[in-house]
Protein backbone atom coordinates (compact mmCIF):
# COMPACT_ATOMS: atom_id res chain seq x y z
CA UNK A 1 0.00 0.00 0.00
CA UNK A 2 2.56 2.15 0.80
CA UNK A 3 4.56 1.55 -2.49
CA UNK A 4 1.70 2.54 -4.19
CA UNK A 5 0.83 5.76 -2.35
CA UNK A 6 4.62 6.83 -3.21
CA UNK A 7 3.91 5.72 -6.28
CA UNK A 8 0.75 7.97 -7.30
CA UNK A 9 2.70 11.07 -5.25
CA UNK A 10 5.25 10.72 -7.57
CA UNK A 11 3.43 10.75 -10.44
CA UNK A 12 1.40 13.80 -9.03
CA UNK A 13 4.20 15.73 -8.92
CA UNK A 14 5.86 14.78 -11.99
CA UNK A 15 2.71 16.53 -13.82
CA UNK A 16 2.73 19.85 -11.89
CA UNK A 17 5.08 21.82 -13.95
CA UNK A 18 3.36 20.65 -17.40
CA UNK A 19 0.22 21.70 -15.68
CA UNK A 20 1.56 25.26 -15.74
CA UNK A 21 3.20 25.92 -18.61
CA UNK A 22 1.75 28.03 -21.58
CA UNK A 23 1.01 26.38 -24.89
CA UNK A 24 1.43 28.57 -27.82
CA UNK A 25 -2.67 29.00 -28.82
CA UNK A 26 -3.80 29.08 -25.35
CA UNK A 27 -4.36 32.36 -23.23
CA UNK A 28 -2.66 32.30 -19.96
CA UNK A 29 -4.42 34.00 -17.15
CA UNK A 30 -3.48 37.92 -16.72
CA UNK A 31 -2.30 37.65 -20.77
CA UNK A 32 -4.35 38.90 -23.97
CA UNK A 33 -3.91 37.92 -27.94
CA UNK A 34 -4.09 41.03 -30.08
CA UNK A 35 -3.36 42.21 -33.72
CA UNK A 36 -0.90 44.65 -34.28
CA UNK A 37 -2.30 44.43 -37.65
CA UNK A 38 1.73 44.45 -39.38
CA UNK A 39 1.61 43.93 -43.03
CA UNK A 40 4.79 44.41 -45.68
CA UNK A 41 5.08 44.36 -49.20
CA UNK A 42 7.21 44.84 -52.04
CA UNK A 43 7.07 44.64 -55.82
CA UNK A 44 9.23 46.71 -57.83
CA UNK A 45 12.87 46.36 -58.46
CA UNK A 46 14.80 46.84 -54.87
CA UNK A 47 11.82 48.31 -53.37
CA UNK A 48 11.53 47.57 -49.61
CA UNK A 49 8.47 48.42 -47.35
CA UNK A 50 9.01 48.27 -42.80
CA UNK A 51 6.74 48.76 -40.16
CA UNK A 52 7.26 49.58 -36.35
CA UNK A 53 4.90 48.71 -33.75
CA UNK A 54 4.00 48.37 -29.73
CA UNK A 55 3.49 45.04 -28.16
CA UNK A 56 3.69 46.56 -24.36
CA UNK A 57 1.26 49.32 -25.23
CA UNK A 58 3.57 52.18 -23.65
CA UNK A 59 3.38 53.70 -27.26
CA UNK A 60 7.40 53.37 -28.27
CA UNK A 61 8.65 50.88 -30.91
CA UNK A 62 9.42 47.67 -29.54
CA UNK A 63 9.71 45.90 -33.12
CA UNK A 64 9.98 46.18 -36.88
CA UNK A 65 8.83 44.01 -39.70
CA UNK A 66 10.85 44.41 -42.89
CA UNK A 67 11.10 42.90 -46.37
CA UNK A 68 13.22 43.94 -49.33
CA UNK A 69 13.32 42.52 -52.82
CA UNK A 70 16.42 41.74 -54.61
CA UNK A 71 17.17 43.50 -58.13
CA UNK A 72 19.30 40.58 -58.99
CA UNK A 73 19.53 36.63 -57.93
CA UNK A 74 21.99 35.25 -56.29
CA UNK A 75 23.18 38.95 -56.26
CA UNK A 76 21.79 40.33 -53.23
CA UNK A 77 19.12 37.89 -51.80
CA UNK A 78 15.70 38.99 -50.86
CA UNK A 79 15.20 39.04 -47.35
CA UNK A 80 12.83 39.12 -44.56
CA UNK A 81 13.63 41.16 -41.50
CA UNK A 82 12.54 41.81 -37.73
CA UNK A 83 14.23 44.42 -35.91
CA UNK A 84 14.67 44.60 -32.38
CA UNK A 85 14.23 48.44 -31.44
CA UNK A 86 13.57 47.55 -27.56
CA UNK A 87 16.46 46.78 -25.45
CA UNK A 88 14.22 45.51 -22.96
CA UNK A 89 13.05 42.91 -25.54
CA UNK A 90 14.95 39.16 -26.48
CA UNK A 91 14.11 36.51 -28.59
CA UNK A 92 14.44 33.20 -28.59
CA UNK A 93 16.97 32.22 -31.24
CA UNK A 94 18.80 28.76 -31.61
CA UNK A 95 21.92 28.45 -29.68
CA UNK A 96 25.23 28.89 -31.46
CA UNK A 97 23.44 30.72 -33.96
CA UNK A 98 23.41 34.47 -33.75
CA UNK A 99 19.92 37.02 -35.25
CA UNK A 100 17.74 33.68 -36.43
CA UNK A 101 15.05 33.13 -34.13
CA UNK A 102 13.64 30.00 -33.40
CA UNK A 103 10.07 28.73 -35.10
CA UNK A 104 7.67 27.16 -33.17
CA UNK A 105 4.05 25.93 -34.19
CA UNK A 106 0.67 26.31 -32.45
CA UNK A 107 0.20 23.83 -29.65
CA UNK A 108 4.39 24.17 -28.88
CA UNK A 109 5.03 24.91 -25.35
CA UNK A 110 6.17 28.79 -24.42
CA UNK A 111 9.47 27.37 -23.95
CA UNK A 112 13.08 28.81 -24.84
CA UNK A 113 15.68 26.04 -23.44
CA UNK A 114 17.64 23.41 -24.63
CA UNK A 115 18.88 23.96 -28.05
CA UNK A 116 17.31 27.83 -27.90
CA UNK A 117 18.40 30.33 -25.82
CA UNK A 118 17.14 34.21 -25.40
CA UNK A 119 18.81 36.47 -27.79
CA UNK A 120 19.38 40.44 -27.69
CA UNK A 121 20.16 40.53 -31.41
CA UNK A 122 19.27 43.88 -33.00
CA UNK A 123 19.04 42.39 -36.49
CA UNK A 124 16.95 39.33 -37.08
CA UNK A 125 16.91 37.33 -40.13
CA UNK A 126 13.42 35.75 -40.62
CA UNK A 127 13.80 34.00 -44.27
CA UNK A 128 15.92 34.70 -47.37
CA UNK A 129 15.80 33.63 -50.65
CA UNK A 130 17.51 33.99 -54.25
CA UNK A 131 21.02 33.14 -53.06
CA UNK A 132 23.47 29.79 -52.57
CA UNK A 133 24.27 30.45 -49.01
CA UNK A 134 19.96 30.75 -48.24
CA UNK A 135 18.90 28.04 -45.97
CA UNK A 136 16.24 29.91 -44.26
CA UNK A 137 12.85 29.33 -44.99
CA UNK A 138 11.25 31.21 -47.86
CA UNK A 139 7.92 30.82 -46.84
CA UNK A 140 5.99 30.15 -43.92
CA UNK A 141 2.67 30.22 -42.73
CA UNK A 142 1.23 31.08 -39.03
CA UNK A 143 4.23 30.01 -37.13
CA UNK A 144 5.64 31.95 -34.22
CA UNK A 145 8.44 33.39 -32.51
CA UNK A 146 9.04 33.84 -28.89
CA UNK A 147 9.89 37.10 -27.01
CA UNK A 148 10.75 38.19 -23.43
CA UNK A 149 10.60 41.51 -21.67
CA UNK A 150 11.97 40.75 -18.45
CA UNK A 151 9.94 38.17 -17.02
CA UNK A 152 6.96 38.59 -19.60
CA UNK A 153 6.81 36.10 -22.02
CA UNK A 154 5.23 35.61 -25.46
CA UNK A 155 4.73 35.32 -28.90
CA UNK A 156 4.36 36.78 -32.39
CA UNK A 157 2.84 35.33 -35.03
CA UNK A 158 4.19 35.62 -38.30
CA UNK A 159 3.51 34.51 -41.79
CA UNK A 160 5.35 35.74 -45.36
CA UNK A 161 6.17 34.82 -49.00
CA UNK A 162 9.75 35.78 -50.66
CA UNK A 163 9.89 33.62 -53.09
CA UNK A 164 10.35 36.36 -56.23
CA UNK A 165 13.39 38.79 -57.14
CA UNK A 166 13.46 41.73 -58.77
CA UNK A 167 13.51 40.31 -62.44
CA UNK A 168 9.90 39.68 -62.06
CA UNK A 169 6.59 41.26 -60.71
CA UNK A 170 5.49 38.95 -58.28
CA UNK A 171 5.04 40.51 -54.98
CA UNK A 172 6.65 39.75 -51.59
CA UNK A 173 5.29 40.09 -48.22
CA UNK A 174 4.91 39.46 -44.30
CA UNK A 175 2.35 39.69 -41.67
CA UNK A 176 2.30 39.49 -38.00
CA UNK A 177 -1.14 38.99 -37.12
CA UNK A 178 -1.57 37.76 -33.76
CA UNK A 179 0.57 38.45 -30.19
CA UNK A 180 0.20 37.46 -26.85
CA UNK A 181 0.60 40.34 -24.92
CA UNK A 182 -0.24 41.78 -21.15
CA UNK A 183 -2.21 44.43 -22.64
CA UNK A 184 -4.28 44.71 -25.45
CA UNK A 185 -3.99 48.11 -27.19
CA UNK A 186 -0.66 46.86 -29.27
CA UNK A 187 -0.71 48.65 -32.59
CA UNK A 188 1.57 50.09 -35.79
CA UNK A 189 3.75 53.17 -34.51
CA UNK A 190 4.57 54.13 -37.87
CA UNK A 191 4.16 52.85 -41.44
CA UNK A 192 6.79 54.65 -43.81
CA UNK A 193 9.59 54.00 -45.97
CA UNK A 194 12.24 56.36 -44.30
CA UNK A 195 15.95 55.18 -44.12
CA UNK A 196 18.59 56.55 -42.48
CA UNK A 197 21.24 58.32 -44.24
CA UNK A 198 24.50 55.80 -43.56
CA UNK A 199 27.16 56.29 -46.58
CA UNK A 200 30.02 53.58 -46.41
CA UNK A 201 33.23 53.15 -48.63
CA UNK A 202 34.61 51.90 -50.27
CA UNK A 203 32.87 48.93 -51.28
CA UNK A 204 34.14 46.50 -52.14
CA UNK A 205 36.62 46.43 -49.49
CA UNK A 206 39.72 44.84 -48.34
CA UNK A 207 40.52 46.55 -45.20
CA UNK A 208 39.71 49.47 -43.39
CA UNK A 209 35.70 50.66 -44.26
CA UNK A 210 34.88 54.13 -43.51
CA UNK A 211 30.95 54.82 -42.02
CA UNK A 212 29.59 58.34 -42.58
CA UNK A 213 25.94 58.87 -40.49
CA UNK A 214 23.58 61.71 -39.84
CA UNK A 215 22.56 59.75 -36.38
CA UNK A 216 23.28 57.30 -33.89
CA UNK A 217 22.06 54.27 -33.83
CA UNK A 218 23.51 50.46 -34.01
CA UNK A 219 25.38 49.17 -36.78
CA UNK A 220 25.50 45.37 -37.49
CA UNK A 221 27.08 43.65 -40.09
CA UNK A 222 25.59 40.05 -41.08
CA UNK A 223 26.69 36.95 -43.52
CA UNK A 224 23.77 36.63 -46.10
CA UNK A 225 22.65 33.10 -44.04
CA UNK A 226 21.62 35.79 -40.93
CA UNK A 227 24.55 35.35 -39.07
CA UNK A 228 26.07 38.38 -37.08
CA UNK A 229 29.51 38.83 -37.28
CA UNK A 230 29.16 42.07 -35.55
CA UNK A 231 27.11 45.01 -33.50
CA UNK A 232 28.71 47.93 -31.84
CA UNK A 233 27.16 51.58 -31.43
CA UNK A 234 28.16 54.21 -33.85
CA UNK A 235 27.77 58.22 -33.67
CA UNK A 236 29.18 60.31 -36.57
CA UNK A 237 31.42 59.14 -38.72
CA UNK A 238 33.91 55.93 -38.42
CA UNK A 239 36.08 53.75 -38.98
CA UNK A 240 36.49 49.69 -38.85
CA UNK A 241 38.85 47.05 -39.51
CA UNK A 242 37.41 44.25 -41.24
CA UNK A 243 40.72 42.16 -42.10
CA UNK A 244 40.21 39.68 -40.15
CA UNK A 245 36.43 38.57 -41.37
CA UNK A 246 36.13 36.05 -44.28
CA UNK A 247 36.19 37.48 -47.74
CA UNK A 248 32.23 37.49 -49.46
CA UNK A 249 28.61 39.29 -49.66
CA UNK A 250 27.50 40.32 -46.05
CA UNK A 251 24.64 43.00 -45.29
CA UNK A 252 25.17 46.03 -43.49
CA UNK A 253 22.58 47.03 -40.99
CA UNK A 254 21.72 50.20 -39.23
CA UNK A 255 18.99 50.85 -36.79
CA UNK A 256 18.86 54.46 -35.15
CA UNK A 257 18.15 55.00 -31.57
CA UNK A 258 14.59 56.42 -33.23
CA UNK A 259 13.85 53.06 -34.30
CA UNK A 260 14.28 53.68 -38.20
CA UNK A 261 16.69 51.12 -40.05
CA UNK A 262 18.23 50.40 -43.54
CA UNK A 263 20.22 47.44 -44.89
CA UNK A 264 22.88 47.52 -47.72
CA UNK A 265 25.36 45.15 -48.93
CA UNK A 266 29.07 44.94 -48.37
CA UNK A 267 31.12 43.08 -50.49
CA UNK A 268 34.85 41.99 -48.68
CA UNK A 269 37.65 41.38 -51.12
Amino acid sequence: MKKLIFTLLAMWISIIPSVAQTIIGSVPTGMTITNPNVYVEASATSESDTMSFDIDCDGTKDFRLYVKKSAAFADLPTVCLIYRLNADFELCSDSGISSIPKYYDSGDTLQCSGAQEWKSDFTNYLGNWGCGACYLPSVITDKYILYRKGGQEGWLKISFNIQATGLDTVTISATIDEVLTQCETTKVISNHQYFPKLIYYPNPVASNLTIESNTSGILCLLRVTGEQVFSRQIEGDIKINIESYDRGLYFLTYVTKEGEASTQKLILN
